[in-house]
């Protein structure tokens, strides 16, 4: 039962003892009495009705529809590239482990993708790793690995500086043999026999058992015939 239908039933009651107290008769001062208190209960009724229009035409503030479960895929909002909101989930980034992210990963990467013969990917994580990694044991096969790649393509130049760089680590290098081999040889065909030469007589004294040094020997004697 609503309010209108509520005030109709006091009219309706008031109405009715209105014509009931005139019908029996009753004493004018009884009468005056429910008169006023009949006018009283109008009053208050008056101002009851005016209330509920009042808030009938204020309206009622609106609510938020509720979704089923069956449509609530549809109602969920979305948010567009580019509409940043710090405090949602969506925004943050949780932290990764990149491939590269140790020395040891770094390097064998490199070696991996030189085994797959993707010689600029390589040059990258080895460049990569030298700047990341300056003191790591493996600085000095990277170096190695990085003048092979400029020795594939002919690049005798940066060959000779990153093998010089390999040289030059305080770690010790299995690869120190093959390095001196290398790098006397790019003397060799550069025509820079004298220093060529040093670094054959530096791969004599310490890793004369070693086959770089015999390869080294070939190869010296080979220029020296070309030279004379």
């Amino acid at each position: 039962m609503n309010n209108k239908q509520l005030v109709s039933i006091v009219l309706a009651l008031i109405t009715i003892g209105s014509s009931s107290v005139s019908a029996n008769g009753i004493e004018q001062t009884t009468t005056r009495v429910l008169t006023e208190k009949i006018q009283q209960l109008e009053q208050l009724t008056s101002k009851l009705v005016a209330r509920i229009d009042q808030l009938e035409q204020q309206g009622v503030s609106p609510t938020i529809p509720r979704v089923s479960p069956n449509n609530a895929s549809k109602s969920k909002p979305t948010i567009e590239l580019g509409n940043k909101n710090p405090a949602s989930t969506e925004d943050k980034v949780t932290p990764t482990k990149s491939v590269t992210s140790t020395a040891v990963e770094a390097y064998q990467q490199m070696i991996k993708l030189i085994e797959q013969k993707e010689y600029n990917r390589a040059e990258k994580i080895g460049l990569s790793f030298s700047q990341s990694f300056k003191n790591d044991k493996q600085i000095g096969s990277v170096f190695f690995w990085l003048g092979e790649i400029k020795m594939l393509f002919g690049d005798l130049a940066n060959a000779k500086l990153y093998y010089q760089k390999a040289l030059e680590q305080p770690e010790k290098n299995e690869r120190t043999p093959e390095v001196l081999l290398k790098m006397s040889v790019i003397c060799y065909q550069t025509g820079e026999l004298d220093e060529g030469d040093r670094y054959f007589e530096r791969l004599k004294s310490k890793y004369a058992q070693s086959t770089a040094y015999h390869m080294a020997k070939a190869q010296r004697s080979k220029y020296r015939l070309l030279a004379q």
